[in-house]
């Protein structure tokens, strides 16, 4: 699926193979990708840059990507309001729940077809204004 325009995406992910690979797939679909190690570099990458949505592992350390959600979500506007979608290999019974309680936007399980989240990423972007005019 290719979007309707280029994105700035954070991904949130502790795992560096995991982080290589999701950078060279989302720039080989002409997106921008930043990194953040733990839930902590997550919010202060939001708080300092402008993105049009954030991929956020949940199990991370520091600060899990739960936590790391509620921060964003506490913020002023409009950094409170970014798309928050839970990439997460975490499938026990409720993690799903927790995760939109805690304010995130969509939930999507490891592993996925990327297909999959790029139509979640679609649906929860396409009306913002994008964060690279």
């Amino acid at each position: 699926m290719t979007l309707s325009r280029s994105l700035r995406i954070l991904f949130a992910e502790d795992d560096s193979i995991a982080q290589r690979f999701a950078v060279a797939l989302f720039e080989q679909h002409g997106h921008t990708v930043d990194i953040a190690y733990n839930g902590v570099a997550a919010v202060e990458a939001v708080s300092h840059a402008d993105y049009d949505i954030v991929l956020m592992d949940i199990l991370m350390p520091e600060l899990d990507g739960v936590v790391a959600t509620m921060h964003i979500r506490a913020m002023a506007e409009p950094k409170c309001r970014i798309p928050i979608v839970a990439v997460t290999a975490n499938i026990m019974s409720g993690a799903r729940e927790a995760c939109l309680a805690a304010g995130m936007d969509a939930y999507i399980s490891k592993p996925f077809e990327f297909e999959t989240l790029m139509a979640i990423i679609e649906r929860l972007t396409a009306a913002r204004k994008p964060a690279n005019p």
